[in-house]
């Protein structure tokens, strides 16, 4: 897992080098996010359940309104959801229930701006993700479900931020993954579970 993480890293670096022989800004951002999972799903009433995404930015300008922008990033992704099922007494009775994920998170994005330095801005691009860890609370009991999951995500990413200068800015991001991230077949025919996420970002860049 390590040796992984710090490939990731390196890649989060090749991009940088990349990019480094022209302007180039860093900085850091972190935020909240909705996480939840679609795809071919049981039905379940899904609760709201806040996560956090905090990391590293580097900015490319390619000129002044398009600019190259890469992440480094620690997700965590929960996800809630209630079950009711009926008793031996007859009766029925709900069971809470959550998913943690946690995810370094590598988005790769294009921004364009409609100003040169402030104003509203769009970004879109992919995002690959790599699990650390994934653990099922039922009730008051923990579970480690990592092994049950694949290690990688990928999907798609698109944001509106907006600049109050040349180093703070906020922006809505919106997450689509495209990988089934269920390792094993389980008994429900078809079923898949894709991430899915929408984060309130800041930004500070030095």
């Amino acid at each position: 897992m390590k040796i992984k993480s710090i490939l990731i890293s390196i890649s989060f670096l090749l991009v940088l080098q990349v990019f480094g022989q022209k302007k180039i800004n860093f900085g850091i951002n972190a935020g909240i996010t909705y996480s939840s999972l679609y795809g071919r799903t049981p039905d379940f009433d899904r609760s709201t359940a806040i996560g956090y995404a905090v990391g590293l930015i580097s900015e490319y300008h390619i000129n002044e309104k398009i600019s190259a922008i890469s992440n480094l990033n620690f997700e965590r992704k929960i996800i809630g959801k209630q079950n009711t099922y009926t008793n031996d007494n007859g009766e029925p009775e709900k069971i809470t229930s959550s998913l943690d994920f946690g995810y370094i998170s590598l988005p790769i994005l294009i921004q364009y701006n409609f100003k040169d330095n402030t104003g509203y801005y769009i970004n879109s691009g992919v995002s690959v993700g790599y699990l650390i860890y994934a653990t099922s609370k039922i009730n008051e009991l923990s579970y480690n479900i990592t092994d049950f999951h694949k290690r990688y995500d990928f999907g798609f990413v698109a944001s509106l931020g907006y600049k109050f200068s040349d180093s703070i800015s906020i922006e809505i991001r919106n997450y689509l993954g495209l990988v089934n991230i269920n390792k094993y077949p389980v008994e429900i025919e078809n079923h898949m579970l894709k991430n899915h996420s929408i984060g309130i970002m800041l930004e500070y860049g030095f």
